[in-house]
């Protein structure tokens, strides 16, 4: 009878910027007594589609039920990365944090917003009203990335932040990050700039 043989398994594999090759993956392939073929190397996140199939007759798959034909399904798939999201007042405005290793494959667009959806250019914004400044993902590598919350939760929508609701013009909640006006957290760093005078928003 032939030698049962267990059918390779595919190691977990995400977005690095790097190629991955099916083969690298695998766990208890035997080039040997195997073939691999399909989609054999990837980049992007995304579900690939390959098969594995035993070129020697004298192994079969091993099988709690019936006998499994020699060419199996191999689904293999690069997940995106994901990035929590937060904000920096640092700068004096608020920036969204992407890690560094991630700048060259993404990048971030950001959007005011109005109370009914509405983009609304920065020079348009009134003094009063209520708005939430967007976070968006951009770039040739962005498909690649989805934002979550703290607890690790993909976001309604993966490619932009959620997002609070700000007053333009009032000096908004130290705590809330996502308010343009609020202004920066006292630093401790002697070398660190001071922030222009004036720079938050004022009638004249």
């Amino acid at each position: 009878a032939p030698k049962s043989i267990a059918l390779p398994t595919v190691k977990e594999a995400t977005f690095n910027g790097t190629e991955y090759s099916l083969s690298d993956l695998l766990t208890g392939y035997d080039a040997q007594i195997m073939a691999l073929d399909g989609e054999m190397v990837a980049t992007n996140a995304g579900t690939y589609r390959a098969t594995v199939e035993l070129t020697n007759s004298n192994y079969a798959w091993a099988t709690d039920g019936d006998a499994l034909a020699a060419e199996q399904p191999l689904v293999w798939t690069i997940s995106k990365v994901q990035i929590e999201e937060r904000w920096s007042n640092a700068s004096g405005k608020p920036i969204f944090m992407i890690p560094s290793k991630y700048a060259e494959y993404v990048q971030i667009v950001y959007e005011y917003v109005d109370a009914d959806g509405n983009v609304v250019a920065e020079a348009d914004l009134i003094v009063g009203q209520q708005y939430k400044m967007v976070a968006k993902l951009s770039g040739a590598g962005a498909e690649n990335f989805e934002i979550t919350d703290e607890e690790g939760n993909v976001l309604e929508v993966p490619t932009q932040s959620s997002s609070d609701m700000f007053t333009h013009g009032q000096t908004g909640n130290p705590d809330d990050p996502n308010n343009p006006d609020t202004p920066d957290p006292p630093t401790t760093d002697p070398d660190a700039p001071t922030p222009p005078a004036g720079s938050g928003d004022s009638l004249a």
